[in-house]
């Protein structure tokens, strides 16, 4: 039998597998209590191009998901996640 420690594991698990790449990419800026603006200008992407971005509008390039993950200082895990989600 799981403990409860490990099925909150799991069910956040799941959670984060079903999410979008912008879903996690909120996810990790709500847990990591940062803004949105933080993250795009930390890495030198503009405005518009975000918008384009979050708003589905363009789908993001590796190179620009590496530099959203620098921004975000994922963890190696996090990062992998972060780019199985292109």
């Amino acid at each position: 039998m799981e403990t409860l420690k490990q099925f909150i594991e799991s069910q956040t698990n799941d959670k984060i597998r079903s999410m979008s790449f912008i879903e996690y990419v909120y996810f990790i800026i709500n847990n990591k209590d940062l803004k949105a603006s933080d993250v795009y200008n930390s890495v030198d992407i503009d405005r518009r191009t975000w918008s384009k971005i979050i708003s589905n509008k363009i789908k993001p390039s590796l190179e620009m998901a590496v530099k959203i993950a620098i921004g975000l200082k994922l963890s190696n895990e996090e990062c992998k996640i972060l780019l199985k989600k292109l």
